[in-house]
């Protein structure tokens, strides 16, 4: 399968798992540069690469302006992203002709959970998350300064992810310490 179609078809089901839209296109491309992470295969195709705003896959950019295979598959609305009327019956058509394939369940399922945890997310709050796991992907970035090296932002951002249960006490306790050298929280 082409990398265009595999993208196209990726993004589909992304946006497809949940009934409610992506909160911005950068939430799209950090949820599907997650998958990839978890998934070689996945990798391989979205090719992404150090941008402005952290990992950045042109290929899916260029499929969401402009789908390739299925016409109106996506619509922005807002920033906001979801499946147009192709995109919806395009949906239900891999589901379908994939209902016994358990390597597809499994991806649906780890597109939902991934939809469910980042998209609680303010950009710069998923930003931080990406940025201090992949080390890489600052180093482009028009924003990892503000987010990484500007103590009162970091902080705020660390305390909102723990406030929404994005993160462990543990993981709090190291980013605080990591990132701002305050005292540590312990229960």
């Amino acid at each position: 399968m082409d990398s265009s179609k595999f993208v196209e078809d990726y993004a589909i089901l992304m946006l497809g798992v949940k009934k409610s839209p992506v909160p911005s296109i950068l939430h799209l491309q950090k949820e599907l540069f997650i998958l990839s992470k978890l998934n070689p295969k996945v990798q391989e195709h979205f090719d992404f690469i150090a941008y402005y705003k952290g990992p950045f896959s042109p290929i899916l950019n260029s499929v969401i302006e402009d789908s390739v295979y299925v016409k109106d598959a996506f619509d922005i609305k807002n920033n906001k992203i979801l499946l147009g009327e192709g995109g919806c019956k395009e949906f239900k058509r891999i589901i379908e002709k994939n209902k016994d394939n358990p390597r597809l369940q499994d991806s649906l399922l780890q597109m939902s959970l991934i939809r469910d945890l980042y998209e609680k997310l303010t950009e710069k709050e998923l930003l931080l998350l990406i940025y201090d796991t992949y080390k890489e992907f600052p180093e482009k970035s028009l924003v990892s300064d503000e987010i990484l090296n500007n103590k009162e932002v970091t902080n705020l951002l660390i305390n909102s992810l723990l406030s929404k249960s994005i993160i462990t006490l543990e993981r709090y306790n190291e980013l605080k310490e990591r990132y701002s050298n305050e005292r540590r929280i312990n229960c």
